[in-house]
């Protein structure tokens, strides 16, 4: 099964980054770069685990 989003399509601009982080409500874009990276991990790593469970 391939993934609807690869995790290269998941990278931000900084103005992308400022308006999702006022949206989901982070004081600021470094606590959501944190944030977002957290995903991003978990993302990628779900996709690998895909990917060798065939």
């Amino acid at each position: 099964m391939k993934p609807a989003v690869d995790v290269d399509s998941l990278a931000l601009n900084a103005a992308e980054c400022r308006i999702l982080a006022a949206v989901f409500g982070f004081a600021d874009t470094a606590e959501f770069q944190v944030f977002a990276r957290k995903q991003q991990r978990k993302h990628a790593s779900k996709q690998l685990r895909g990917q060798v469970a065939r």
